[in-house]
């Protein structure tokens, strides 16, 4: 494994740490089964990608996705 597959595995693994805690909150912490940090990351990032891939901006890319994944 080379250093840039580990170094974009644990960039990854930080990742979808943000998205456990936020449903380990939820459920443990607030004792109320709140799925929102699963259905709204994805969402972004698919808002991003379509805005991305159709050739828009990507900064502005990346904000149209906050602004979406908020509304989730």
């Amino acid at each position: 494994m080379s250093l840039i597959s580990l170094m974009g595995a644990l960039e990854i693994g930080l990742i979808f740490a943000l998205v456990a805690l936020g449903v380990l909150i939820s459920f443990r912490l607030l004792d109320f089964p709140d799925l929102t940090a699963d259905g709204s990351f994805p969402l972004g990032g698919a808002v991003a990608a379509t805005l991305i891939a159709a050739g828009h901006d990507p900064w502005l890319a990346c904000g149209i996705a906050v602004i979406a994944g908020g509304a989730a």
